[in-house]
């Protein structure tokens, strides 16, 4: 299935008038489609959940099992194996590394002690090549899981129907996510 990795980064102005500098998060949510891939065509382009790997959108194809649709990034180091992963991970890294030289001009110098929290989506190719896919500067630290109402987790938990407008419109709730609790 196609899956791509939600990476935090921290970037930090130290003191007023330095460099700022950048810190990767070495653990991350690796987002997994719901359906197995298909290549885009007519006919499987609108079958959302195999080519989408935003976690509201997986859980919700799988009745609430956002486990099934998300592992952290130690999960991916076990299953590739070490060397496998050391060498993903380091592309992974200098991708991120080159997009960050590339906004180093564009920041503006700032005259206090300052720090900000970004999410890199990176999508991994099949021979593990590390593409970006955005850099988000209003990351979401939301912790939590789309359910649909007749998921059993909703009773046990005592879950109310969510109100807000969201991207799906059928009747859900919120769950507690344990690896979104891990990992932000």
């Amino acid at each position: 299935r196609k899956c791509d990795l939600r990476l935090y980064l921290l970037v930090v102005a130290p003191a007023a008038g330095m460099d700022w500098r950048v810190f990767l998060f070495q653990e991350g949510l690796v987002r997994i489609c719901a359906e197995p891939y298909a290549v885009p065509s007519r006919s499987t382009l609108h079958h959302a959940s195999a080519h989408l790997t935003n976690t509201s959108v997986s859980s919700l194809q799988h009745g609430g099992q956002a486990l099934n649709c998300t592992e952290s990034l130690a999960e991916l180091a076990s299953r590739l194996g070490p060397e496998s992963y050391a060498s993903t991970w380091q592309a992974v890294a200098s991708v991120l590394q080159r997009t960050m030289a590339c906004c180093h001009a564009y920041v503006p110098r700032r005259a206090c002690r300052c720090f900000h929290i970004l999410g890199a989506d990176v999508l991994l190719d099949d021979r593990l090549g590390p593409h970006l896919v955005e850099l988000n500067d209003l990351v979401s630290l939301k912790l939590g899981r789309t359910v649909l109402l007749d998921d059993p987790v909703v009773r046990e938990l005592g879950l109310k129907k969510c109100t807000a407008p969201c991207f799906d419109h059928r009747p859900h709730a919120h769950a507690p996510s344990p690896l979104d609790d891990q990992i932000k």
